[in-house]
This record gives structure tokens, C-alpha cells and sequence, in this order.
């Protein structure tokens, strides 16, 4: 028993060590969290008021996009660590590539748990392969014993193929999935006139066959009159694009259906405007896409030597067909002539990382078609972290690729050529802190080259990058971004005639940009879109259900978070379309009779031209039970009247009162509004949250300024349901009154570094944690005990360890006397649990009867029982009274008290008569003190030297700051500290 004992206290010890290391930490950060010199920010994403992210339109209504939802897991989930290993090989001598592939057929015959089948464990040496590897079902994963050098502890896979030509993309390993069952539903017309750049919802003439959840196929055909708005009709040599060539087709997932409005997964990359010939929607099916698909830990090479100008190699290491959800991270790669991973647009193949891989020592002569090094042409692909040498197009794109797609954090050395979409129409693609070594990052009209590539890319953002040169243009139709880089920006030839210009949007050129708490865009938007799982308590009293009191404005649970962007008119240039149309804005009867109570001026809706007008509209949206509006931003494409002044135009929100009037000179607008170039004015909302939460808002634009659209954009978090529930931080001063059961939390912390925190649990209150509870020092539970709590199960349930520090203090319900022989089950947990309370504030109960505080190795409770002897709690001494001699007998009395009778027991200090005179016994003493003499127990005599110290267990000298005082075995000793010694 001494053995277990021992081994509990040193993992209770490491556990507390480590909170406390995890405090002195925090604290450390907070204080880089001092204020600064204010951060350079961007004009198109602005951090807004609530620290989400606001997005500035164009006057087409185009927008940056949102890519959170690249890569593996859409985002949402780390690529997983824990897949069991299916079967282990180690190398043969000679050909391998049957020897892998059958170690990969058993994998895949393996089932599928949790969506993987198993790991395929290379050891370490040198693998030759002379053939293809292929893996066509779901769940495997291919991982080796790491990357370097050394072949006795990394894994080499070496093809020795010298059939291949460079043409194509022919792989190493091929992972693929099949075509076969795909399915496509008929083909409904979108509504809008223009769905712009950045949308995540439009209008359909119908969602027959749709659901949440479901995909669906969205096309934008490639219309002769858009192919001559671009100037590619006009490319020589036959190069020329024409009708149907630059067909688009995303495939993205039905988030949410709000009457005809149909919510999508990811943005729009292209805008599907009518003017060009609109764009459709239908269902789509590929059920034969394979998922979870991994290459990991390894080195892939083409041939043992360089070889650099020999072509007749396999080409590419790794590449993804028909793919959901796959990866391929930390691996090193060599003499590939075409790519080290490849991710082909073919249908259904999305949400694919690329994480820590390095390009080196590509071969191939330095030409077309040669060495692009991560070539990604599937929706939601994400390079990462990644490295090339030597390459020419490393991060790259091909021919009608559609976004989103990102390469982020990533960098070049010795490069050959410039990164950056490549030909015909790479769009929505984003390019983040990407540092190209001695080239250049091009979105360009690259007109003639190769068979014809013409416009490269549109809509694309370069984002705090870093290269030599930059060639940025916007295509008619279209826009690209070039925010925070550093390197000469060259206009390039836009190849539209004499004096044509195609600049793209320039913001902040030569010094980088923050947005939302981060220099990298994806970094940001991954943050604004992540479940919200930690809470605050943001100080003052109030009730664990208040969302207000939360510094999420939300009460604790698991949310889901989702932008739900609602376009009101339509973006036509103010082109009034009748009376049936969308741009008669619905405005509630209410606001109506508000504004004509207050102006006798006449309301319109969008596209309106006069002069002494009211602009008026009610933004109305959508929410389900339980969710909540936690962010919004308000965009208005603005024209002043041609014989009007805009000095005196102003904005109202929600109602009349003068608080909700904004004039255009207090938002920064009068000086930018004008009679002929529409100027795009964006609120942010988040400041009003309290007012956007019952669907509908009302807006008044008044006096000399028409709208032609306007954008709503709302930040709406779901609760979901999740076993391991919120992580709850009650360390901003104030009380928290739990009355109630909520659901299971992951983690509670009560007080800490930065403030102090209460939880009071009412009688009607349970909790259960299902991770680590800790109270500091600076922390208080209250706990209300009534007859319902008398002999049942704990109060709170902790399924890791308890640390519990600072104050207890108990509380009765009104009209409850406890009796004697109750017990009242305050926690339990199953890691262990270690008190080191300051101080337990009990009521006092009827004469005769006292407190005793029991605890075991992972149970805190609290017993009535029937005072011994004279009745009178803590007269260790029996003369009647509770003094300071009843402290001296204590003192004089501590020792181990097992072999005595209850009487002598109780007169040598044992008050709970457990065999011990220890801390417990401490707590009836000082409560019987405090309630006889007004004082607390004088801990200072326990340092007398008359104190014996106790043969049978070990008492240690130990701080209470330090929250390690370790929990006993039922009815066994417990360790007392407190913040002087009283044992030497």
C-alpha cells in the first residue's frame, strides 16, 4: 500500500507541477500581450470590434475569400495521429513494388473503424520500386520511419523506372478512386443577376432533390461574349480561346436552405453573372471517391543519381485522383522531373494537405512542362510549411482550376521560374506568406505562351509574400489582391490594346499586414471559423446560463461557426428592374410608419436615382433554436444623386431613437461618395450584437444617396452536440451561480493568474467535468446543501483529477437542518483528487452535532455526526467551552490515535474520530472557534517544538500556493500545509 501510495503522490505532483509551469506560462504570455504600436492593417479584411473578421467589398460586390475550409478535414480537424498499424514490412532485396503493394491490398482489405482501415509501417532502408504503388480504397496510410539520410533509421522509396517520359504526371504512388457511380442531378438556374466573388449562399428557382448536407455541382459556363470581354478570342497562332473552353464546375456541400436560398460550404471563385451567361446548380453524387488517404514520414526518390537532364523517369512522387480528405506530410522528395505531390481536378477529388514536404534536386531540363513542385489542381488543396529547390512553377496551378486553394507559409531557393497560377483561368487561390528566392509571383495575362495560357488566374489574393518582382493584374470580369508583400510590382502587358491597364488591387505594398491577431490570412480565417470550446467569465455576478456574462456571448457549450452572407437587391450598377423585382427591398410596416412619422420625404428601395429620398430596407434572416448572432457587417454599393449632396446624408440602424443615426461625415463617407463612381460603405455590426438577434434588422439610408445592393453578413454559432463539452475559465473576478444541469464540460478552472473566480452550486445544481478540475488560491466554491442532497450522488463528477485550492464554503438552503448521520457527496474523481483548501467555511449545525470533511483518493464529502461525550463540537479539553485551551490540548494531542478508545481519542485531538489526528480534524476546531470565539484557528502554534511529529506516517512542510496538498485513502492520513511549517 505504501508502494501505491507513493506512486499516486509523485503523479499527483507531476500533474500539479505541470498546472502550475501551464500558469507561469500564461502569465508569460499575457505579458506580450501588452499594448503595442498599432499593426498595419489591410482596406479589403479588417479586424472587427468582437476580433472576427470583416470583409470589405468591391463595387461588383467581390470580396476576398474565405479559405478556412482547405485541406484536410475542411479545416476543422488535425490530420490524426492514432491509426492503429495494420502490417509492418521491411525492405527486400530487388524489385518492391509488389512487396509494398501487397502490404497495401492487406491494409485495404482490413474494415474500416473510424473511417481508417490501418497504417502500412515501412521500416527503415531502401525500398526499389521498378513499378507503380496504388492505393484505391479508403483508410490506408502509407508511413515510413522518416525522411534523411540515413538508411538505417529512415525510409527510401526509389523508383527505378527509366520507361517513363516526363509528358504527364505519372506517379510513384498513385491514389485514386473510381468514376464509376457518379450521378448528377438536373440542372436549376441560379436567380441572382451576379452571385460575386467570395459568396457562400444565392438564390435557385428551385431546391427539389437538395438537402443540408448534400453536394451539389455548380457550373458557369464559357460564353463567347465573356471569352471576348477577357481579349482571348484575340491570342494569334490559333492559340485563341473560344466558347466552352473555360468551362467551370465546383463541387461544394449544401450547409443550410433558407426558402430559395441555398448556403454553400466555400465560396464562389468565379462570379457567376448573368451578363455572361449566369450559372446553374444540381445535385452530384460520386460515391466511389476514396477518403482518409495518407503518405507520411518517408523519402521518395526517381532514380539513385540526379541524373538532371535524363527524362526518362517517373515524373511525380505522389498524386491524388477521385480523393477526399487526404495528405501527404514530412516527406522529402528527389529528382522528380515533373511534381512531388499532384492533386488533379478530377470530380470529387478536394480537401488535400500538403504539409512539411521538401522539393529538392528536381532533374529535368529547365523548360515547359518541367518541375512545377507542388502542383495542385483540386478544390480545397493546401500546401503548407513546405520547401523547393531548384524547381521553376513551385507553387502552381493549371488550366480551369477552381479555388479554394492555398499555399501558405511556404518558401523557394534557386528558382527557375515564377510561382503562380499557371494558364487559362486558375481562380480563387491564394498565395500567404510565400517567399519565392530570386523570381517572382505572377497572376498575369500570359497571352501566347505555351499552347495559349492567356489569363492565368483571377481572383486570386498574394498575401504577405515576398519575391523579387510581382505581376498582379486584374482580368475584365474579375479582380486579384496583392496585401503586405515585399518586391517590385511591374505592371506587366495586359495584352487589351494601347492604354488598356488590368492593375489588380495593391494595399499596403512593402510592409506587412495584421488581421484578426496574425500576419497570415489562412491563419486567421481558420481561427474566425474554429468551433468556440473556451469560456471567460467576464466578472461581476451573475447565472451560468447569462450568454452575455461569457466573453463569447454565449453560454457555455460546443458551437458550431458559420458567415451567412444575404445579398439584398442586386449588382447591376443601378439598373432599376421593376416593380416584381428584388430591388422593391421588403421593409418591415413598422419601420416604415417609424421613418414617415420622421421624414416627408418618400421611401424606395435599391436602384433608386432622386434626390430627398429615404432608402429603406429590413434585413431579415433566418435562426434556429439555440443559436446565436455573434458578429455582423453591413456593406452598401452607394451613388450620390447627380444634383445632390451627400454633406447631409446619413445611416440609421434598427429604429429612430438618435443614437442609431450615424451621419456620412462620422463614418468617414461624405468625402468618398460621389455622383459617378459607387463607393461600397461597410458597418460593422459587432458593437449591436444584442439587436441582431431576433433575424431582422432595419436600415435607412436618407436624402441624396441611392444603394444599388447591399450586403449582410452574420457570424452564427450553432450549438452541436459533443461528448467532451467546453472548456470553462472563471478567472475574471465575479460569481457564477450554476442552478441548474448543464451539459458535461471538458475542463473548469476557478480563479488563476488572471483573476479571481466563484462557482456557486445551488442544491438543483450537477456538474460533470469530463477532463481536470483545478481551483487556485484566488478560486471559491460554494456549494448549497439541501435535504435533496442528503446521501446522493456527488454534486460534481471529475473524470480527471481535482485540484482543489483556495476557499470552500458551504451553504443551506432555507428551512434545512442537517441531522446527524447524513452525508452529503460533494465530488468525486476518478484521477485523484488533491485538497488544498485555504479555508472551509461551514454553517453551524444544531448542538451536538458537528462537521467532518471525509475524503479519499478521488472523493471530497461532508458528514454529520453526533458530537462525543459533553456534546459541545471541538471541546477537545471537556471543560464546557471552546477556547484557547482546547487549542493548547489540540497541539499537545497530535498524534496517531487508532488504538485508543473514542473517548481518548477525542481528547487527544481526534474530532471526526477516524484514527487520526490530522487536517480534518483542524477544520472542526477552527469552525468550532470560529463560532464560539469570533477567531480563526491559531495555525501558529503548530509550529511549537512541543509538537511531536508522528512515527507511523509522514507529514512534509509544504506552501499552499503551491496546490499540492495529495489526497488520502479513505479514513487514512492526509498531508496538511499550509503557508508556514509546522513540522521540522
Amino acid at each position: 500500500m505504501t508502494a501505491t501510495r507513493s506512486s499516486l503522490q509523485c503523479i499527483h505532483m507531476n500533474r500539479i507541477a505541470l498546472y502550475c509551469l501551464i500558469g507561469c506560462c500564461t502569465w508569460a504570455l499575457c505579458l506580450t500581450c501588452l499594448p503595442r504600436a498599432q499593426a498595419q492593417t489591410s482596406k479589403w479584411v479588417k479586424t472587427g470590434v468582437t476580433g472576427r473578421l470583416v470583409y470589405v467589398p468591391d463595387a461588383d460586390g467581390d470580396r476576398i475569400l474565405d479559405f478556412s475550409m482547405v485541406g484536410y478535414g475542411a479545416g476543422k480537424k488535425p490530420i490524426p495521429t492514432d491509426i492503429p498499424v495494420a502490417i509492418h514490412i521491411d525492405p527486400i532485396a530487388g524489385d518492391n513494388t509488389q512487396h509494398i503493394q501487397n502490404a497495401i491490398n492487406f491494409a485495404a482489405s482490413r474494415p474500416l473503424v473510424n473511417g481508417f482501415r490501418g497504417v502500412v509501417e515501412l521500416g527503415p532502408g531502401k525500398f526499389d520500386v521498378f513499378g507503380r504503388l496504388t492505393i484505391n480504397a479508403s483508410g490506408v496510410v502509407l508511413r515510413g520511419s522518416g525522411g534523411g539520410d540515413s538508411l538505417a533509421t529512415n525510409t527510401h522509396i526509389v523508383s527505378q523506372n527509366r520507361t517513363d517520359s516526363v509528358v504527364g504526371s505519372t506517379p510513384v504512388i498513385d491514389i485514386q478512386g473510381s468514376s464509376s457511380g457518379t450521378t448528377r442531378g438536373p440542372q436549376i438556374q441560379v436567380l441572382d443577376k451576379r452571385v460575386p466573388v467570395g459568396a457562400q449562399s444565392f438564390r435557385v428557382a428551385s431546391t427539389a432533390g437538395m438537402s443540408v448536407g448534400g453536394m451539389v455541382e455548380i457550373f458557369r459556363p464559357s460564353t463567347q461574349p465573356w471569352i471576348e470581354a477577357l481579349g482571348m478570342h484575340l491570342i494569334p497562332d490559333g492559340k485563341h480561346w473560344s466558347a466552352g473552353d473555360r468551362d467551370l464546375q465546383w463541387h461544394r456541400t449544401i450547409t443550410r436552405i433558407e426558402g430559395n436560398r441555398v448556403f454553400i460550404d466555400a465560396p464562389i471563385t468565379t462570379a457567376l453573372d448573368t451578363q455572361w451567361g449566369g450559372g446553374t446548380i444540381r445535385t452530384f453524387n460520386a460515391p466511389n471517391v476514396i477518403r482518409n488517404i495518407g503518405v507520411e514520414n518517408l523519402r521518395g526518390q526517381s532514380l539513385d543519381a540526379r541524373e538532371e537532364t535524363n527524362e526518362l523517369r517517373t515524373p511525380s512522387f505522389v498524386r491524388f485522383t477521385r480523393v477526399a480528405d487526404g495528405w501527404v506530410q514530412d516527406v522529402e522528395t528527389r529528382h522528380f522531373s515533373y511534381a512531388s505531390v499532384f492533386t488533379s481536378e478530377a470530380d470529387g477529388t478536394r480537401h488535400i494537405t500538403v504539409d512539411n514536404v521538401r522539393s529538392l534536386l528536381p532533374s529535368g531540363v529547365v523548360t515547359g512542362g518541367r518541375r512545377y513542385s507542388f502542383a495542385m489542381d483540386a478544390q480545397y488543396s493546401l500546401v503548407m510549411n513546405s520547401h523547393a529547390d531548384s524547381g521553376r512553377h513551385d507553387f502552381v496551378t493549371g488550366s480551369d482550376v477552381v479555388g479554394p486553394i492555398a499555399f501558405v507559409n511556404s518558401t523557394t531557393a534557386n528558382t527557375r521560374a515564377d510561382a503562380g497560377p499557371h494558364h487559362r483561368w486558375g481562380n480563387g487561390l491564394l498565395f500567404d506568406k510565400i517567399t519565392v528566392s530570386g523570381n517572382a509571383i505572377n497572376v498575369q495575362n500570359r497571352w501566347t505562351s505555351g499552347s495559349g495560357h492567356g489569363w492565368a488566374g483571377a481572383n486570386v489574393v498574394v498575401w504577405n509574400s515576398q519575391a523579387n518582382s510581382y505581376i498582379v493584374q486584374s482580368p475584365p470580369t474579375a479582380q486579384s489582391w496583392l496585401i503586405g508583400s515585399t518586391g517590385t510590382i511591374n505592371a506587366g502587358n495586359c495584352h487589351l490594346g494601347t492604354g488598356v491597364t488590368c492593375a489588380g488591387y495593391y494595399d499596403s505594398h512593402g510592409t506587412r499586414v495584421s488581421v484578426g491577431g496574425t500576419q497570415s490570412l489562412y491563419e486567421a480565417q481558420v481561427n474566425d471559423a474554429a468551433e468556440i470550446r473556451d469560456f471567460h467569465w467576464t466578472g461581476g455576478e451573475g447565472q451560468w446560463s447569462s450568454a452575455s456574462n461569457w466573453d463569447q456571448s454565449l453560454a457555455p457549450a460546443v458551437y458550431r461557426m458559420a458567415n451567412r452572407d444575404y445579398l439584398l437587391g442586386d449588382i447591376d450598377n443601378f439598373v432599376h428592374d421593376g416593380a416584381g423585382s428584388v430591388d422593391n427591398a421588403f421593409v418591415d410596416p413598422a419601420w416604415a410608419a417609424s421613418i414617415m412619422r420622421n421624414s416627408l420625404a418618400p421611401i424606395v428601395g435599391f436602384d433608386a436615382g432622386a434626390g430627398s429620398q429615404n432608402v429603406a430596407f429590413t434585413i431579415q434572416h433566418q435562426l434556429d433554436p439555440n443559436e446565436r448572432v455573434l458578429h455582423a457587417f453591413l456593406a452598401m454599393s452607394l451613388k450620390q444623386n447627380a444634383t445632390g449632396s451627400s454633406a447631409d446624408d446619413f445611416l440609421q440602424l434598427f429604429d429612430m431613437h438618435p443614437a442609431s443615426q450615424f451621419t456620412f461625415s462620422q463614418l468617414g463617407w461624405a468625402a468618398q461618395v460621389n455622383a459617378t463612381t459607387p463607393f461600397v460603405g461597410v458597418i460593422d455590426l459587432g458593437a449591436y450584437v444584442d439587436l441582431l438577434q431576433t433575424g431582422s434588422a432595419n436600415v435607412l439610408v436618407s436624402n441624396d444617396c441611392g444603394i444599388d445592393w447591399a450586403m449582410y453578413v452574420a457570424t452564427v454559432a450553432t450549438p452541436v452536440s459533443d461528448a467532451t463539452g467546453p472548456r470553462v475559465f472563471l478567472d475574471g473576478g465575479g460569481a457564477v451561480t450554476l442552478d441548474h444541469t448543464p451539459a458535461a464540460i471538458n475542463q473548469l478552472q476557478i480563479g488563476g493568474r488572471d483573476g479571481s473566480g466563484q462557482l456557486t452550486l445551488t442544491a438543483d445544481a450537477r456538474l460533470s467535468v469530463t477532463n481536470d478540475l483545478l481551483q487556485f488560491d484566488n478560486g471559491t466554491l460554494q456549494v448549497e446543501l439541501a435535504a435533496s442532497s442528503v446521501n446522493q450522488p456527488p454534486l460534481m463528477q471529475v473524470n480527471g483529477l481535482a485540484v482543489l485550492g483556495g476557499t470552500l464554503e458551504i451553504l443551506l438552503a432555507d428551512g434545512f437542518n442537517p441531522m446527524a448521520d447524513q452525508t452529503f457527496q460533494l465530488l468525486t474523481a476518478n484521477g485523484g483528487v488533491s485538497l488544498a483548501f485555504q479555508q472551509v467555511l461551514l454553517p453551524s449545525l444544531e448542538t451536538g452535532l458537528q462537521w467532518n470533511l471525509l475524503t479519499g483518493p478521488g472523493s471530497v464529502s461532508l458528514q454529520v455526526a453526533s458530537v462525543p461525550l459533553n456534546g459541545i463540537a471541538g471541546d477537545v479539553n471537556q471543560d464546557g467551552v471552546v477556547d484557547q485551551l482546547d487549542v493548547e490540548a489540540f497541539v499537545a494531542g497530535w498524534m496517531t490515535t487508532g488504538h485508543l478508545g473514542d473517548f481518548h481519542k477525542y481528547i487527544h485531538g481526534d474530532l471526526n474520530l477516524d484514527g487520526f489526528t490530522d487536517l480534518l480534524d483542524v477544520f472542526i476546531l477552527h469552525q468550532a472557534l470560529a463560532a464560539g470565539q469570533g477567531s480563526g484557528f491559531p495555525f501558529e502554534l503548530l509550529n511549537s517544538p512541543t509538537v511531536p511529529e508522528p512515527a507511523t506516517h509522514c507529514l512534509g512542510s509544504i506552501s499552499i500556493v503551491g496546490l499540492a496538498l495529495l489526497a488520502r485513502r479513505s479514513r487514512g492520513p492526509v498531508r496538511f500545509r499550509h503557508s508556514i511549517n509546522f513540522f521540522s
